[in-house]
């Protein structure tokens, strides 16, 4: 099924060569962008990794460095009390009281206390404390491990106070001059103040990620305990939906909407903590929304630059092969004087273009050709025509001179059978001379007069029969003319038959060419086609002609032979009136003697005796050669008649040769050389 049904060829290149630029493009551009956005997610994800490797990084430095700094403060709070408990062996008991007064003032702390050996607080710096049993108290229980051993050191985290609820951290050490503790408490602010500045806590706050994303750090049961936004600290994210995952897996990510700004989360559980990172989307859409308008900017410039390519490709194809088609429907028309084609490529058109060019001239050549070889055929067979004419007027002739032959011959047969009758006559009058002589002279005068009547139907017979000859010579001479006419028509009409062949193979290459250009040889291939059939019509006429002039070569070979027997029968004819004349002219001497003998008749008689017997011998023979020359000029007479048959034959095939001779002329006329 095509499914690019275009009549243009500049159409059938241009929008195949879209529509596959399009396509790939788009596709290249669909798995750039989708390789680009997954390059992006990858780097995201990179970055949000790192990131929270990065908070990792920082809880535990952070830690690490709250427990380097709280062990730093509680070393220097230990010193601090082992000052006071090396102060206080030098201080009898009574002054202890004193002393714990002027030592918290002096080292800046807020509580002393000193125990017994029972753990009981005996001097403090707080009176309301005196008195109080540290076994009382889950807080100050763990002191009491230092009540007999003076290498006894506890530094407490900072912890609220039992009495009034504030914020203290404890420090107490066995004591080294007797058993008992010495304690000291502070509020630490200054340490929360150090420790304020390496929470985890604020680590969200510190924590920059993207352009607008953030950190925020969650226990696991979902509370916030370190977000930029500090009013978030304290709250949970298990109000929202999403929270599932994050509590739940042990990493992963997921795009959330909050409170209508879409955000880009992953999330890694470390420690207690879970690690959350936060980015909009929009931060990583820009960059793919760049990414995809600079590839349809590109798309749309390939496009664009493409169809000016195909669109001057295919113009340097298209308007050669315009101009082809319009050179082609000129010489479909019949217009041969049509201007050559301008080659101006070595291309595929360059050689269509010569091809064409190339198909004028010998198409030019043959129709001049057949134009000249139809007004020679037209000549010929109006001369052939002609010919016949006059052949067939010639066997008119001889016909008219043969039937008078024959009538002569007719009326010589007469007069010898009525001479015979004379000389039978004379014959029985011989018995009677001596009784009749007058008689007998009149007779042998009635004889003189017959001799006479004969021997000029004699010459009359012989001057027919050599007139019979001499136009039976014209006949052979005129059938001879039309055998060579025929034989040089047939010589035509074979050149024409091997034209039209030629011609036929011409046009069947050129329907192939055209066949091969496809929708712009068509016209050529119509063009290809009429000469295709006008060749095969002048090669069935000249087959046709063939047929006609072997058929006139046969019957004027018939005719020949005729005319051979017709002059092989004039001959004879000739030959016989000669014996006739000279019979005759025996008849003339034989009279002669006659006249003598009617004036011996006596003498004479025995002899004219025998001499009428030799004449009515003579007779005989010139009744019966005149009967064989009437035969002779019945059958000439027939021959003539068929060999006016065969020359109006003759002539009818010359006017159907002319009238083809005038189709093929009108069939060429139209194309103008």
């Amino acid at each position: 099924m095509n499914l690019f049904k275009f009549k243009s060829i500049r159409a059938k290149f241009l929008i195949p060569t879209l529509l596959v630029l399009i396509v790939g493009m788009a596709v290249i551009g669909y798995i750039g962008y989708d390789t680009q956005r997954d390059y992006i997610m990858e780097k995201t994800e990179e970055t949000a990794t790192s990131k929270m490797e990065e908070i990792k990084t920082i809880i535990d430095d952070r830690r690490e460095n709250a427990q380097l700094t709280e062990k730093a403060m509680d070393k220097y709070l230990i010193t601090i009390t082992r000052t006071i408990d090396q102060y206080l062996t030098t201080v009898p008991d009574s002054m202890i009281q004193e002393e714990i007064n002027h030592l918290m003032e002096e080292l800046n702390v807020e509580e002393i206390h000193v125990t017994d050996s029972e753990g009981v607080i005996r001097w403090s710096s707080v009176s309301g404390f005196i008195g109080f049993d540290f076994s009382e108290s889950e807080q100050t229980q763990p002191f009491l491990d230092g009540l007999e051993n003076e290498e006894f050191e506890l530094a407490q985290a900072p912890q609220q106070r039992g009495t009034d609820g504030e914020l203290f951290k404890y420090i107490g050490l066995g004591r080294t001059d007797k058993s008992g503790i010495v304690q000291i408490g502070v509020q630490p602010e200054e340490l929360q103040k150090i420790l304020a500045k390496i929470d985890i806590t604020r680590t969200a706050e510190t924590t920059k990620y993207g352009s607008n994303g953030y950190v925020y750090i969650t226990n696991k049961t979902g509370e916030i305990i370190s977000h930029p936004d500090s009013e978030l600290i304290g709250s949970s994210i298990t109000d929202y939906s999403w929270s599932e995952e994050i509590l739940n897996q042990e990493e992963g990510s997921d795009i959330i909407n909050l409170e209508g700004e879409e955000l880009l989360q992953h999330y890694m559980p470390y420690d207690q903590y879970i690690i959350v990172t936060a980015l909009p989307t929009s931060e990583y859409q820009t960059a793919l929304d760049e990414y995809r308008n600079k590839i349809l900017i590109t798309i749309l410039t390939a496009i664009i630059l493409a169809s000016i390519i195909v669109f001057m490709v295919t113009s340097s194809v298209v308007n050669p092969l315009k101009n082809a088609i319009e050179f082609a429907e000129e010489i479909a028309n019949g217009n041969l004087s049509v201007a050559e084609l301008k080659v101006k490529t070595k291309d595929e058109v360059g050689e269509l273009s010569e091809a064409l060019n190339n198909m004028l001239k010998n198409l030019k050549g043959l129709v001049g050709q057949v134009i000249d070889i139809s007004a020679n055929l037209s000549a010929s067979s109006e001369e052939l025509s002609a010919s016949g004419e006059e052949v067939s007027a010639s066997a008119e002739h001889v016909g008219t001179a043969i039937q008078d032959v024959a009538s002569g011959a007719e009326e010589q047969s007469a007069q010898a059978q009525e001479t015979n009758a004379l000389l039978d006559e004379l014959t029985g009058q011989i018995n009677m001379v001596n009784s009749s002589s007058e008689a007998m002279n009149r007779k042998s005068e009635e004889v003189t007069d017959n001799i006479e009547i004969g021997d000029k139907s004699i010459e009359n017979s012989v001057a027919e029969v050599n007139k019979l000859k001499q136009n039976s010579n014209n006949v052979a001479e005129a059938i001879g003319s039309l055998a060579d006419s025929s034989q040089r028509i047939g010589e035509i009409v074979q050149l024409i038959k091997d034209i039209s062949a030629q011609t036929n193979l011409l046009a069947l290459n050129a329907a192939i060419e055209a066949a091969r250009a496809g929708e712009a040889g068509r016209g050529f291939s119509v063009v290809a086609d009429e000469i295709r059939e006008l060749a095969e019509q002048s090669g069935e006429a000249t087959d046709e002609i063939s047929d006609l002039i072997g058929g006139i070569q046969k019957d004027v070979e018939v005719s020949v032979k005729n005319m051979k027997q017709t002059e092989q029968a004039v001959d004879t004819s000739v030959d016989s009136i000669e014996e006739s004349g000279k019979s005759f002219d025996d008849i003339r001497k034989a009279a002669s003697v006659l006249n003598n003998i009617i004036e011996n008749i006596g003498k004479q008689t025995e002899k004219m005796k025998v001499n009428s017997n030799e004449v009515e011998s003579a007779v005989k023979q010139i009744a019966e050669v005149s009967q064989t020359a009437a035969s002779n000029a019945e059958e000439v007479a027939a021959a003539s008649e068929e060999q006016s048959a065969s020359t109006e034959e003759i002539v009818n095939s010359a006017q159907d040769l002319a009238e083809m001779a005038q189709e093929l002329s009108n069939a060429v006329n139209k194309f103008r050389i």
